[in-house]
C-alpha cells in the first residue's frame, strides 16, 4: 500500500508533467511544484533520520548485549580469569547504563522523527486539499516513538538477571 506522500506524488507528477493538463495554469503548475519539492524535502529528512536512528540503535543494541553476556560466554567457554571472576557482574551494570543512555537519545530522535511526520501530513493537508480525506493507518498512534525505552527495557531486565546470577 502507498503512503499518502507517494500517492501525491504519483498522482501529482503525472498529471503535471508535460502538456496533458493544460488547462491548469502556469503559476499554479509552479506552485505545485514547489510543493512538490517541499513535501519530497521533507520526505527525504524524515527517512533519513528513520533510517539513521534505527540503524545506531541496531548496533549500539547489539553491542549492549555482547557486553551483557561476556560473564555468560566466559562460564560456557570454562575461560579462567582468575581474580576478576569476581567483578564479572560489572559487565551486566555497565550494559545496563548503556542501554539507558541509548534509550534515551534514541527516544528523543524519534519524538523528531514523528514531529516531522506531523509536519509532512499538515503540509500534504493545507497544500493538497484533494488529499485530506485519505485514510491515515498510523493516526493517534505514537508506539514507535517509545520502542527505544521498551527496547531498554528488556535489555534492563536481562542485564539485572544476569547481575543476579553472578552475585547469588
Amino acid at each position: 500500500m502507498k503512503s499518502v506522500v507517494e500517492e501525491i506524488a504519483g498522482v501529482e507528477f503525472a498529471s503535471f508533467s508535460g502538456n496533458s493538463m493544460s488547462y491548469h495554469s502556469e503559476s499554479a503548475n509552479h506552485k505545485n511544484s514547489d510543493d512538490m519539492e517541499i513535501l519530497k524535502l521533507q520526505l527525504s529528512e524524515w527517512k533519513f533520520r528513520l533510517t539513521q536512528v534505527w540503524s545506531l540503535m541496531t548496533k549500539f543494541y547489539l553491542l549492549n548485549l555482547i557486553i551483557m553476556i561476556v560473564p555468560i560466554m566466559q562460564t560456557a567457554w570454562r575461560i579462567e580469569v582468575g581474580a576478576l571472576e569476581n567483578f564479572l557482574w560489572i559487565f551486566p551494570l555497565v550494559s545496563a547504563v548503556f542501554a539507558g543512555v541509548v534509550g534515551y537519545f534514541s527516544s528523543i530522535e524519534m519524538g523528531r522523527i514523528n514531529e516531522i511526520k506531523t509536519r509532512i501530513r499538515q503540509y500534504i493537508n493545507e497544500n493538497f486539499s484533494h488529499f485530506s480525506e485519505y485514510p491515515d493507518e498510523n493516526k493517534g498512534r505514537r508506539g514507535h516513538q517509545h520502542l527505544p525505552i521498551i527496547i531498554f527495557g528488556v535489555q534492563l531486565l536481562l542485564a539485572i538477571t544476569i547481575m543476579l546470577i553472578f552475585l547469588l
